[in-house]
């Protein structure tokens, strides 16, 4: 009978099976094995988790778990390029050519597109039917599969075995052919890709300077708006539930009568007035607390309400708290404080206006005398004199 020819033979070892060369290539056969089972489970991972890339991608929320196969497929491609570095250097790639270095760059090149191949599937099965339609599940299937499986064909054959026969080398070469047409699948997907990033890049960057030329045009035009046709504006776009501090926080601004008239009209219409009045008054913001003395003190008599006194005292106190805190409190802050000393007028003309009851009063005296432990200065003594002409 014939004798069967025989494609591989494992990798010849010396008389013992053990001396050094012969086990350091034994080592490297189990590392690369080991190395390519990690490459193995990103792919079937992948596999699995797009149902063979014929499911529809995960969208929202959800689509946080796309994390998984990314990290997935980064990892494996890291483990396959060390299996084929390590295959290379134990001599698993010479069929290539015997030529040094020749089969190292060769290696590189093609599994490196294998890589970027099981990528762009991955890649092109995220973005969708709509980017991609019918070609979703074929260049998944083929590059993000079989291409990458051929791989693991191949790597194991070149890690424990050598080519015995022609037949051998030439099955060799034939998965190396289908790897090399999978590779440059792969270079042209992460081309489309790359491309994709920069357009999306060119896009965004587009679309932030349309967004940010937006911004400042609406910004100038407000800048150009006279303030009491801003002020009406606002008021006609506030909504029923807008609350206090809103309108208590334009007052301060307010430039005449008919625009002050306005907001306090609008601000009493504030469902559960009374509660949130007691709130914003005793704000931490001294602007809001300006904006709702100022209320108390130019609302019509038939508006004001006795019961304001409370908080009104309340307000007052707050404001002595802060000046015995922070003795630079009468300096101008634009934001915060943008006038102190029309804040305190404002608060002294409030209780003027609820008819300087016990409780505002005491209040009133309790805040001239924490002016006064203030440093003597031009901010102080200005201060003081809204006292003085008070009290003629």
């Amino acid at each position: 009978m014939g004798q069967t020819e025989t494609f591989f033979t494992l990798t010849p070892t010396g008389a013992d099976g053990y001396r050094s060369k012969e086990t350091r290539s034994m080592i490297a056969s189990v590392l690369i094995t080991l190395l390519v089972l990690v490459w193995v489970l990103g792919v079937l991972l992948n596999a699995a988790l797009s149902g063979a890339y014929a499911n529809a991608p995960p969208t929202g929320q959800q689509a946080m778990g796309l994390v998984v196969p990314i990290i997935g497929i980064a990892i494996s491609s890291v483990a396959l390029m060390l299996a084929t570095w390590i295959c290379v250097g134990r001599g698993g790639f010479d069929w290539v050519s015997g030529t040094p270095l020749v089969p190292t760059a060769i290696a590189t090149v093609v599994m490196l597109g294998v890589c970027l191949a099981a990528g762009g599937a991955l890649g092109v099965w995220m973005e969708g039917k709509n980017t991609f339609g019918r070609a979703v599940v074929p260049i998944g299937v083929v590059c993000g599969v079989l291409v990458p499986l051929a791989t693991v064909l191949l790597l194991l054959v070149c890690a424990w075995m050598v080519p015995s026969s022609p037949r051998g080398l030439a099955l060799l070469r034939g998965i190396g052919g289908v790897l090399v047409v999978g590779a440059l699948a792969g270079y042209v997907l992460g081309s489309l890709g790359l491309r994709a990033a920069m357009l999306q890049r060119a896009s965004n960057r587009e679309a932030t300077r349309v967004s940010d030329q937006a911004f400042h045009e609406k910004w100038r035009k407000i800048r150009e708006t006279p303030i009491a046709e801003r002020i009406v504006s606002d008021v006609a776009e506030a909504g029923a539930e807008t609350p206090l501090w809103v309108f208590a926080a334009r007052l301060p601004e307010a430039p005449d009568d008919a625009t002050c008239a306005l907001l306090i009209t609008r601000a009493l219409q504030v469902p559960g007035f009374s509660a949130d009045l007691e709130r914003t008054i005793a704000s931490e913001q001294p602007l809001y607390r300006f904006g709702c003395a100022k209320l108390i003190a130019r609302a019509t008599p038939a508006q004001r309400d006795a019961a304001w006194a409370g908080p009104l005292a309340g307000s007052i106190r707050v404001t002595i708290a802060e000046i015995d805190a922070d003795p630079k409190w009468l300096l101008h802050h634009a934001q915060l404080n943008p006038d102190p000393h029309a804040h305190v007028e404002a608060l002294l003309q409030a209780s003027d206006a609820l008819g300087n009851p016990p409780e505002t009063a005491a209040a009133v005296r309790d805040l001239e005398a924490a002016i006064r432990r203030l440093e003597r200065g031009l901010p102080r003594d200005f201060t003081l004199q809204l006292f003085a002409k008070r009290g003629k």
